[in-house]
C-alpha cells in the first residue's frame, strides 16, 4: 500500500533497532538481509551483528539460513551458535519434518536440495544445484576454508 519494498521496511526497522540497543536490550531478529542479494544479505546481516555483539552489547537471537553467516559469527568469543537439526521421513508421496534445536553450527548444506529432490524435481537438475552449489561456496568469502582461517586468526589473538 504504501509502495515500499520489504528491504527497505527492514533496513528502516535494523536501523531503528541499531540506533536503540543497548546492553539492557533482547533484540530478536529473523531472516535478516533475505531481502537483497545473497552476499548483500549476509554482509548486511553480519555487520549488523558485529555491531550488535561489539558496541551494542546486548543479548540477540537471531535466526538465518545464512550457514555461512552463522560460521562467520561463531568466530565471536561472546556468540553462541545453535540450530535446528532436522529429520526427513518419507512415505507415501508425503513427508514430515521432526526438529531438535542442538548447540554447533548445522552440517547439512544441501538441505534446500534434498528437498527439492523429495518434491520430484528431475534428478539432473538437482545433481546440477549441487554443482553449482559447490561453485559458489568454494569461490565465496565465506567459504569454509576463509571462515576457518579467520576464526583461527581471530582465537590466537584473544590468547595473545
Amino acid at each position: 500500500e504504501s509502495n515500499v519494498s520489504t528491504f527497505k521496511v527492514e533496513m528502516l526497522e535494523v536501523a531503528d533497532i541499531l540506533q536503540s540497543a543497548d546492553a539492557d536490550s533482547l533484540v530478536i531478529i529473523d531472516e535478516l538481509g533475505r531481502g537483497t542479494s545473497t552476499i548483500d544479505g549476509m554482509s548486511i546481516a553480519a555487520a549488523v551483528c558485529s555491531h550488535l555483539v561489539k558496541s551494542s552489547r546486548c543479548v540477540t537471537l537471531m535466526a538465518t539460513h545464512y550457514t555461512a553467516l552463522v560460521e562467520y559469527l561463531s568466530g565471536f568469543p561472546s556468540v553462541q551458535t545453535s540450530c535446528m537439526e532436522t529429520q526427513l521421513q518419507q512415505s507415501d508421496g508425503s513427508y514430515s519434518n521432526t526438529f531438535k534445536l542442538r548447540n554447533g553450527i548445522l552440517g547439512e548444506e544441501s538441505y534446500g536440495i534434498r528437498l527439492a529432490r523429495m518434491f520430484r524435481l528431475p534428478k539432473e537438475l538437482c545433481d546440477r544445484a549441487e554443482i553449482i552449489r559447490k561453485q559458489i561456496s568454494d569461490q565465496s568469502e565465506f567459504s569454509e576454508s576463509m571462515i576457518a582461517k579467520r576464526a583461527f586468526q581471530r582465537r590466537k589473538l584473544l590468547l595473545l
